[in-house]
C-alpha cells in the first residue's frame, strides 16, 4: 500500500468502516518506517471521530427501541438506560459519518471507472482514426505513384521495357525507364503478395553481381509498383530483374522470377 492509498483510507480506518483486507493492509502500512503524513492523518481522523459523540444533541430513543437493543445487548435498566441517550447520539453521528464517507468513496470509485471507460473509448477511437488515416495515406501514396508514373511515361526519352518470367516461373512486369532523368519504375498486376516474403528489384551490369535496387509495394487493386534507386541509373544498366526474397530483402537474389534487358 502506498502513502497516497493510506491517506485516502484513513477516515474509513478511524471510523471502522474498512473491509478486513483493507484494514489489515492499512495496519501493515503503519508499521513501515517511512511515511508522508500517514500517522498524522490517522490521528486527525480519530480526533474527528471522537468528536462525533457531541455532534448530535442527546436524544433518548423511543422506549420500545431502546428496550429491544438493551435486551439483545444484555443491558439492564437503570444506569444503562440512563446512559443510552449519549451512546445513541454518538452511534447516530458515527453512522452518519460512515455513510457519508462510504458514499463519497463510492462516488470517487465510480468517477474513476467512468474516467477509465472514457480513456478506453478515446484509445479505441484513436486507434480507429489512426487505422483510417493509414488507409487514406496509402490511397494518397498510390495516387501519387500513379501520377509520377504517368508523368514519367509521357516524358521525352522514356521507354517501356518488358520483364518476362525466367525458366520455371510465371508472371510479368513492365518497367518505365528514363536514363536521362535517372528515373525508372517497375509495375506489375500479375504478381501477388507472399506471406513473409518481399518482391525485390535488381540492376544488372555485365558480369558484375546484381545490385539491390528497391522493392515492389502493393497498393489498392493489387497493383505492385516500385522505383529503381535513382543513383543506380547514373550508368545505364544492362537489365532489370525481380526476385522473391525473405522479409527485409537479400544482398543477392535467391529466387529470380522476372527479368528484362534494356535495349539501346
Amino acid at each position: 500500500m502506498t502513502c497516497e492509498e493510506f491517506l485516502a483510507l484513513a477516515p474509513g480506518l478511524a471510523l471502522g468502516a474498512l473491509d478486513p483486507e483493507e484494514r489489515v493492509a492499512c495496519e501493515a502500512h503503519l508499521r513501515e518506517a517511512l511515511h508522508r503524513g500517514c500517522p498524522e492523518a490517522l490521528d486527525r481522523a480519530r480526533a474527528t471521530t471522537a468528536a462525533l459523540a457531541g455532534a448530535l444533541a442527546p436524544v433518548r430513543p423511543p422506549g420500545a427501541v431502546w428496550d429491544a437493543i438493551a435486551g439483545r445487548a444484555g443491558i439492564g435498566h437503570g444506569r444503562g438506560r440512563m446512559a443510552a441517550p449519549l451512546g445513541w447520539a454518538a452511534a447516530a453521528a458515527a453512522g452518519i459519518a460512515i455513510a457519508l464517507w462510504q458514499g463519497a468513496r463510492s462516488d470517487a470509485r465510480r468517477e474513476r471507472e467512468l474516467a477509465a471507460a472514457a480513456r478506453a473509448e478515446a484509445l479505441a477511437q484513436g486507434q480507429a482514426r489512426a487505422a483510417l488515416q493509414g488507409e487514406l495515406e496509402a490511397l494518397r501514396g498510390a495516387a501519387e505513384e500513379r501520377r509520377q508514373l504517368a508523368a514519367l511515361l509521357d516524358a521525352p526519352g522514356s521507354r517501356v521495357v518488358a520483364l518476362g518470367p525466367v525458366a520455371g516461373r510465371a508472371g510479368r512486369a513492365t518497367a518505365v525507364v528514363n536514363l536521362a532523368a535517372r528515373r525508372a519504375w517497375v509495375v506489375s498486376a500479375a504478381l501477388a503478395p507472399q506471406a513473409g516474403k518481399v518482391w525485390q528489384l535488381w540492376v544488372l551490369r555485365g558480369s558484375a553481381p546484381p545490385v539491390p535496387a528497391g522493392f515492389l509495394r502493393f497498393g489498392p487493386g493489387g497493383l505492385a509498383t516500385g522505383e529503381i534507386e535513382p543513383a543506380l541509373l547514373a550508368a545505364a544498366p544492362d537489365a532489370l530483374a525481380v526476385s522473391l526474397e525473405p522479409a527485409g530483402g537479400s544482398a543477392a537474389p535467391t529466387d529470380v522470377y522476372l527479368a528484362g534487358r534494356l535495349a539501346g
